[in-house]
């Protein structure tokens, strides 16, 4: 950033062995349209080429910072790459992915007219053939405070990802917002406070990230500890509610988001899950000790109870596709459309 003032926008970007991916990706930010923001590369103990690559662009590029550490996961690299930001926004674009080129001046521009602290937008997913698959939900154009938005996160009105959201720099420091370390769906976690201190949210209902389906990342490599981190963010979840004393009005969002993790685990485990005796026993054992919060009303207990037996019979037939819990899940679902 020689000779140019404090950079409007910080790009985290953690790298692990992504070198398929992490050439055009880096292309993609160097070549963005608002020109003065910083790039900060955490190489997480990269064993394939994508150090050298990191490497190439430092050396073209100097607002690029690398940073290289040895392998402790991907939410200890966010955090380091937090740490080191000077931006008065900051977004995390992860290496396999590839941002559009007005991805930081769109939601920039955006925050700068809405005044709000956190901005949320479009990304799509795309097949390794770049065929767009989905593209993230938004049903929302107006502000709103970052407090209403939780329940649309859990109940599936915006994405729970890390990707294609922009954050002030001085409220992620403030708040000392970081993501839980080493566990899968640190994005939930580290959402649920930022919109929680977020005075005032945007909405862009436009797609400006790629986001692709790879077949090596976290999302499509599921197992026993992809189990075991879905209830210590569901814990980490609760505990934070507990503390500001809103497990009221969004405990039931939580655990519905939860018992949906569950589901995506039990699909992409498939008929793994029953040839592997032990794995079945950890994943019984763990979704019937599960206990629901007093401070549910009694018809949303009776509806988590109602999803938990439905994937509970499931496991018990042993079934590729959940049938029963997708019956109790839908049940859900329309509580939710209707009272939510």
């Amino acid at each position: 950033m020689k000779g140019e003032s404090r950079p409007k926008v910080s790009i985290i970007v953690p790298i692990y062995n992504v070198e398929k991916y992490l050439f055009q990706c880096l292309e993609r930010i160097v070549g963005q349209t608002l020109s003065n923001i910083e790039i900060i590369l955490v190489n997480d103990g990269s064993t394939d080429d994508s150090q050298q690559i990191a490497e190439r662009f430092v050396e073209m590029d100097d607002r690029i910072t690398l940073v290289n550490q040895t392998n402790r996961g991907l939410s200890i690299a966010r955090n380091k790459g937090i740490s080191l930001a000077k931006g008065d926004y900051l977004t995390f674009v992860d290496s396999d992915d590839f941002p559009f080129l007005d991805y930081c001046e769109s939601m920039y521009d955006h925050a700068l007219r809405s005044g709000a602290d956190g901005v949320v937008a479009r990304f799509g997913n795309y097949s390794e053939e770049g065929k767009r698959h989905s593209i993230s939900p938004i049903r929302e154009s107006q502000q709103r405070a970052g407090y209403e938005v939780i329940s649309w996160m859990y109940f599936g009105r915006l994405s729970m990802s890390a990707c294609a959201k922009l954050w002030k720099s001085e409220l992620v420091k403030k708040e000392k917002l970081i993501f839980p370390e080493g566990l899968f769906m640190q994005d939930r976690h580290f959402n649920l406070q930022a919109f929680y201190y977020s005075e005032k949210v945007a909405f862009l209902d436009k797609e400006i990230y790629q986001r692709n389906i790879n077949p090596a990342s976290t999302m499509n490599t599921v197992g026993l500890k992809h189990i075991n981190d879905c209830y210590k963010v569901l814990n980490a979840d609760l505990n934070f509610l507990l503390g500001i004393n809103k497990l009221d009005k969004f405990g039931f969002g939580i655990y519905f988001a939860t018992f949906k993790v569950l589901h995506f685990i039990y699909k992409q485990l498939g008929q793994r899950l029953f040839e592997d005796q032990n794995l079945l026993a950890i994943y019984t054992e763990k979704l019937s000790g599960l206990q629901f919060h007093k401070q549910l009303n009694k018809v949303q207990l009776f509806l988590l109870r109602f999803m938990k037996a439905g994937l509970s019979y499931d496991l018990r037939k042993q079934r590729n596709s959940p049938i029963a819990f997708k019956i109790t899940l839908g049940v859900a679902v329309r509580y939710v459309n209707w009272f939510q």
